[in-house]
């Protein structure tokens, strides 16, 4: 386990999910600020699809999943109330795109400090992740 946690996840300990989530950071911002964004790779190895269905994390009051679209030469944020992976597939969070929006920040962050976003599966398991703050790795 120390070296996924290393690479930025702790996968769930039950039956097939294997979620990892690489490079996984938070846009550096001033450190009082109360929304951020963030981004990771997130790596499907196993034979199904995987459904992520939330996100929470002990430093924000509410974790919601983005997505960057431009319609008309307008970009807007829209909110995507799933993330499907399927088997053997990446999913990338990634600035311009899909990302986590992280809001109503309850300490202080600056850049080199992490928190953690637990992502919810469908299936009712959890993944743990260690997002840095800062640039992207």
């Amino acid at each position: 386990m120390a070296c996924l946690f290393a690479a930025g996840a702790l996968v769930a300990n039950q039956h097939d999910v294997s979620l990892q989530v690489r490079n996984a950071w938070i846009r550096d911002a001033p450190p009082s600020a109360q929304m951020r964004s963030g981004y990771a790779i997130l790596q499907n190895g196993g034979s199904k699809e995987i459904e992520i269905v939330s996100a929470s994390s002990p430093d924000f009051g509410l974790v919601e999943m983005h997505e960057t679209r431009v319609e008309n030469d307008i970009a807007r944020m829209v909110e995507l109330h799933s993330v499907r992976i399927a088997a053997r597939s990446n999913f990338h969070f990634k600035p311009g795109g899909a990302h986590f929006m992280l809001m109503q920040s309850k300490r202080e962050m600056r850049k080199g400090e992490s928190t953690t976003i637990t992502l919810t599966l469908k299936s009712g398991e959890n993944v743990v992740a260690n997002f840095v703050v800062g640039a992207p790795l």
